[in-house]
């Protein structure tokens, strides 16, 4: 089966969800037909749900996103202001922005600098800090939930990257650079035990860490898939990939 890379984003505004897909595409509705209550049936939606959305829209925005019109034989209604429809175009692009990214991510599932990879785990992470001697330079490398995980490469690699701080940036790690660990240690990640494939002399392990990540391990100590393990890696064996 072919996997896919999908998401979502918002816009906020003081800590507050300003615009998301939802919401731009009820305001496409609503200039479409001119009213609210249409655009909340086309949307299978309450009016009120409509409302509070538009009303919530208007109330964060700089300038008012929707105007009255005045009634007539349709009995008035609603439309787009202009700086409405100017905030429909720039989200239209950021839009796009994002599924070239996530577009990007699968790319990279397949390939990397043109060539393909064999190692299964690559870990989406952003770089803290780069510190760099004698033509090494030692990254740490922030992943979800606040924890860290350090990668070495040379200094050439770093600057034909480009690579600085707070890059995004995907780890690349071997199966067998992992190592696996029943007591903890600084740098390493705590994880549990997903699935275990015993072959004759190694068994193929899929850990789940603490904070969500998913890798894969082989390894020829015995493993209990009822506790918890520590993986670690070191420095040398995490490739960079952007």
């Amino acid at each position: 089966m072919k996997q896919k890379i999908e998401g979502r984003f918002w816009i906020k505004k003081d800590n507050k969800n300003f615009l998301g897909h939802g919401r731009v595409e009820l305001l496409k509705k609503i200039d479409k037909y001119g009213s609210i209550s249409k655009a909340a049936r086309e949307m299978k939606m309450s009016y009120k749900a409509a409302w509070d959305a538009v009303d919530i829209m208007n109330n964060l925005s700089e300038e008012p996103i929707l105007e009255k019109v005045a009634g007539g034989k349709g009995g008035g209604g609603s439309r787009l202001t202009e700086y409405g429809k100017k905030l429909i175009k720039e989200w239209e692009m950021l839009e796009e922005s994002y599924k070239n990214f996530l577009n990007s991510l699968e790319s990279f599932d397949k390939k990397v600098f043109g060539y393909k990879i064999s190692a299964r785990n690559r870990l989406l992470c952003e770089i803290e800090n780069i510190k760099c001697e004698d033509e090494l330079c030692e990254l740490t490398l922030k992943l979800k939930g606040g924890i860290y995980i350090k990668s070495k490469i040379t200094e050439s690699a770093v600057e034909e990257l480009n690579l600085k701080k707070e890059d995004k940036v995907i780890a690349i790690i071997k199966s067998t650079s992992i190592n696996v660990y029943s007591f903890k240690n600084e740098g390493f990640l705590k994880s549990y035990v997903k699935s275990i494939k015993i072959g004759k002399n190694y068994k193929n392990v899929t850990f789940e860490t603490e904070n969500g990540y998913i890798l894969n391990c082989i390894t020829d100590i015995n493993i209990d898939k009822n506790r918890e393990y520590y993986l670690y890696v070191r420095p040398e064996d995490v490739l960079i990939g952007i």
